[in-house]
């Protein structure tokens, strides 16, 4: 009887210990300034992207499939990616807000002057010696609202890169005659397409071979015809995907993936 009194009273002193250190845990998420409050966005791909006339290129960068666009509330941070999302507690730290565990490695997010850093933990799988910045964007507020099932911001996404890369008026080199590329998504001069989409690349099925993809639909009528798009000076130039072809045993076979055709829009851009 003694022994079983004496087993409960260390069950209990253990059980004790471990709520104490539960709480001492707890306590090192902390309430952060006002100024951090709100939506932060990777430079290194958001900016990229819009200065050079590029998405393939970037979504290779890792941070860009788990933390495109950091969501950061009084005492957490939601990280949206092109593949997933993370949900992390802020860190009692003196630099070190959060910690982001991913498929991709851990990474440590650091606060220094008005800029949020991501950087990796030493002894990973797979090195990234970059430090990545993200930069205060209540421009890109919005993007966090309305979330798609699926990749969570890919809509929104989509969205901001037809209206930031794509979107105005274009002159067709070939037939003299006006394309627009509205910010909503609509499309006119271009044969019977009304709409277009630039693909964001989320996701993991990439059949383009890292091209970028331009769609243009009309969905009444059933049409859908991919080209890659290519900037050269103020000429947005698209090229047809077609079908990759490859010789297997003496066969001509159609694969999975697209390769540029033949056909080419020059656009010169007029605004």
């Amino acid at each position: 009887m003694k022994r079983l009194y004496y087993i409960l009273i260390i069950i209990g002193t253990i059980s004790c210990q471990l709520n104490y250190n539960q709480k001492e845990f707890q306590n090192e998420n902390v309430s952060i300034s006002r100024e951090l409050i709100g939506t932060w966005g990777l430079s290194n791909y958001l900016d990229s992207i819009i200065i050079k006339k590029e998405v393939a290129k970037y979504r290779l960068q890792s941070p860009s499939w788990f933390g495109i666009l950091l969501e950061v509330s009084e005492d957490s941070i939601i990280s949206y990616g092109s593949i997933i999302e993370i949900e992390a507690g802020l860190l009692n730290k003196r630099d070190t807000l959060a910690i982001l565990d991913s498929w991709v490695g851990k990474w440590m997010l650091l606060q220094k002057q008005n800029k949020l850093l991501l950087k990796q933990f030493p002894n990973q799988e797979d090195v990234d010696t970059t430090i990545y910045i993200y930069n205060k964007r209540d421009d890109l507020k919005g993007m966090t609202e309305d979330l798609s099932i699926i990749h969570k911001i890919s809509s929104n996404m989509t969205k901001f890169l037809n209206e930031e890369i794509i979107s105005g008026t274009y002159l067709n080199q070939k037939t003299n005659t006006k394309v627009e590329f509205l910010k909503n998504g609509e499309l006119n001069g271009i044969d019977d397409f009304t709409e277009y989409e630039v693909r964001n690349y989320f996701g993991t099925l990439h059949l383009h071979k890292n091209l970028d993809v331009l769609f243009l639909k009309n969905k009444t009528e059933g049409l859908v015809k991919q080209y890659n798009w290519k900037f050269e000076g103020d000429n947005l130039v698209l090229t047809e995907f077609k079908n990759e072809t490859i010789e297997r045993n003496g066969k001509d076979v159609m694969t999975d993936y697209f390769v540029l055709g033949k056909e080419i829009i020059d656009l010169k851009k007029e605004d």
